[in-house]
Order: C-alpha cells, then structure tokens, then sequence
C-alpha cells in the first residue's frame, strides 16, 4: 500500500489507529535502508499516534464492560429514556417500540456481546504490544550506541510487559508473529547497539533466538524473511539450524504422542531445549 493511499485513508478514518501503523512501517523501512533519521523521525510519531489511538480504543471498551455487567439494568434506563421523549413527541410510538424489542435482543445476547468483547480486546491487546515493540525499535535505532537511552528503552518494555518470559507469564505463543519477529530484531539491535557487554550480549542474542523461533513457529514463511533481513544479519548463519532443529523435534514429539497436531506447551519445550542446546554449545567451546 503507497504512502498516499494510507494518507488518503488517515484523511478518511482519522480514528482508526491501522494506517498510523502501516505508515509508520513503511517510513521505518526507508529510514533503515537509506540511514535517514527523519523517515525514522516520521515513522516514530506516526506509531505514538497509534499507540494513542489505541488506547483510546481500550477506554471505549472499558466503558462497554461496565455496561455488561449489567445490561438489564442499562437497558431499563435507556427504555425509560426514550419512553420520556415518546411522551412529549419527539418519538412515535412506533419507534419506542423497535428501540424497546431491539433492547430485549441485546440483553438476551449479552454473553454472545461479552464472548465478542474479550475477543477484540485480546486482538487490541496484541496489536499494542506490536506497535509499542515497533515503536520501541526506533527509538533504539535513532538512540547513540552504548548509550543509557537503550538501556531504558529495553527495560521499559520489560517493566510493562514481561518479554523474557521467566516465569511463564506471558503466553508468546498466543502473540502475534510479526510483534515475535520484531522482538528479535529488538533485541539483536540492541545487543550490536551496547557490544562492550559480553554477558549481556549473550543474553540479547539468546532472547533474538528465542522470539524468531516463536515467531516462525506461527509464520513458517519468515524463514525466509529472516534470511534475507539485514536487521537479524548475526542469526543468518544459525537460521538453517535453527529451523532444522525445531522442524525435527516437532516431528519427534509427533510421532512419540502419535500427533500431527503439538500443542503450544510442547512448543515452548522444544524452543526452550534448542536455546539450552545452543547456551551448552556456548560453554563447551570455551
């Protein structure tokens, strides 16, 4: 989609929170190929206003909650308005009367609403979390390297959101591919940005592993897309391997429970003893 297309749509649909990002994608793409802060600049302020526009979203949904937990109450309310204005001629009767059978199917429907509404707010919820680790992404890519500013950066997305995933707190094979994929790069950039840390670098490129398996495990075709992205240019000689190893283990615990299907606990057992196997690698080599 072209840049004008996103704008005419932004012109359009000033509310929705979609073309801010998708713009936001392609100015961060250009930046980074072409090494040009203000497309970077742009990309930036166009994923901050996604990010609010987000949130914005999250309040309206908060407000429609309140509202179902007790919609025959609401309802009763919202009746007795529009009785009122019946009353003094604003609405005919037969209006009062669709408004008040139309009501009755709402309420009736009320789990069906909530069931539709914990259904967007999870979508909501990854969405943010795609756009806040994109937004992120940036800000480290315009940050000085070995600067505090990346330091802060990491550890504010690991302070509101828990991505190293230590206690199982986080489910990351109920998020989004593309948001998996750009942690990695995340934190690649990171560890390349801040190298006079060895540990620390060892830990970043870990974590790098870690979410490109995740996320290819869900979108198998960004095998490719990593091998070609200069962004994961340190992973490219381990992506075969990695991919290698995560393809025969699942056929392994495939054919140990008589499966085709492996279920997200297995999957985040196999990812965790592919990164083990890589770290006693590590150590046996020194």
């Amino acid at each position: 989609m072209a840049i004008e297309d996103l704008e005419r749509a932004i012109e359009l649909k000033p509310d929705l929170y979609q073309p801010y990002e998708y713009l936001a994608d392609i100015y961060n793409v250009q930046g980074q190929e072409n090494k040009e802060k203000d497309l970077l600049g742009k990309a930036l302020v166009n994923y901050q206003i996604a990010l609010q526009l987000i949130a914005l979203n999250e309040n309206a949904r908060k407000n429609f909650q309140e509202w179902l937990k007790n919609p025959i109450e609401s309802l009763n309310e919202l009746i007795f308005r529009y009785s009122i204005l019946w009353h003094f001629k604003q609405l005919s009767s037969r209006d009062v009367k669709r408004i008040y059978n139309g009501a009755k199917t709402l309420s009736s429907q009320s789990n069906i609403l909530s069931k539709h509404r914990n259904k967007t707010s999870n979508q909501l919820a990854n969405d943010k979390k795609r756009v806040r680790v994109a937004e992120t992404l940036v800000r480290l890519n315009l940050a000085e390297k070995n600067s505090k500013e990346g330091q802060r950066l990491l550890q504010g997305i690991e302070d509101i959101w828990q991505v190293y995933d230590q206690d199982n707190s986080v489910d990351l094979y109920e998020m989004d591919s593309i948001c998996l994929y750009n942690l990695s790069v995340l934190f690649l950039t990171y560890q390349r940005q801040n190298s006079e840390d060895q540990s620390d670098g060892e830990a970043m490129f870990d974590q790098a592993c870690r979410y490109l398996l995740y996320s290819c495990e869900k979108s198998p075709e960004y095998w490719n897309w990593a091998m070609e992205d200069q962004d994961l240019r340190e992973l490219h000689d381990l992506i075969p391997e990695l991919r290698d190893s995560l393809s025969a283990k699942k056929t392994e615990v495939g054919r140990t429970f008589k499966t085709k299907k492996i279920d997200k606990i297995a999957i985040r057992e196999i990812i965790d003893e592919i990164i083990n196997n890589l770290n006693q690698r590590k150590i046996n080599f020194v």
